[in-house]
């Protein structure tokens, strides 16, 4: 069960690539209007690097409402892996088991913010009750998202450890794992499940 899972996830996470979730198809969004959007690709700056956010809508709502962090500028893209890795997933640390971050790992969620980005597309009118429920960072605030992984505070954040190799449960509860950082979760370490 475990591997036909992985293997779902795995799917359906290459057919939002294949959908218009990737970095070369964001500049094929469109508005309301029918009309290509723009500004909707920023550059900011976190942790001292410019990294690249999507902002378009319902997405950045969405974002802002489960953060609880209305300042947040879209949702944070990786920055690291290269090309069609860097710019075409989620940020690992801010979404911890997003199935539309890189790399596969055990209990992945296609949250509502998969969804709100083929919404923001405009190309697609999701179904929201298919979302699997997402919990990583809700109501933790503005620095969830913006402490530093190699601050020591960062373990004030329920979702992050600071013992590496301690044993622990994942995140979503279906596992036990053992905390560590990812080459993807900008050190910051979580629970991996096992």
């Amino acid at each position: 069960p475990l591997v036909h899972e992985k293997n779902m996830y795995l799917t359906m996470h290459e057919m939002l690539h294949a959908h218009g979730f990737s970095g070369s198809s964001f500049k094929n969004f469109i508005g309301a209007n029918g009309k290509t959007l723009t500004g909707h690709i920023k550059s900011v700056v976190l942790d001292g690097s410019t990294r690249t956010v999507l902002d378009v809508e319902p997405l950045t709502t969405k974002l802002r409402n489960h953060y609880g962090c209305s300042t947040l500028p879209g949702a944070f893209l990786e920055n690291d892996g290269g090309s069609g890795t860097a710019g075409s997933h989620f940020e690992r640390r801010h979404f911890l088991y997003e199935a539309m971050t890189s790399g596969v790992i055990q209990g992945l969620r296609l949250s509502e913010f998969s969804l709100a980005v083929m919404e923001g597309s405009g190309w697609y009118l999701p179904d929201y009750s298919y979302a699997d429920p997402f919990f990583v960072g809700k109501g933790e605030g503005c620095g969830f998202l913006y402490t530093s992984c190699s601050s020591s505070s960062i373990t004030n954040y329920k979702d992050f450890c600071g013992t590496t190799g301690a044993r622990g449960c994942g995140i979503v509860g279906v596992s036990g794992g053992v905390c560590q950082a990812d080459s993807r979760s900008d050190g910051c370490q979580y629970n991996i499940p096992i």
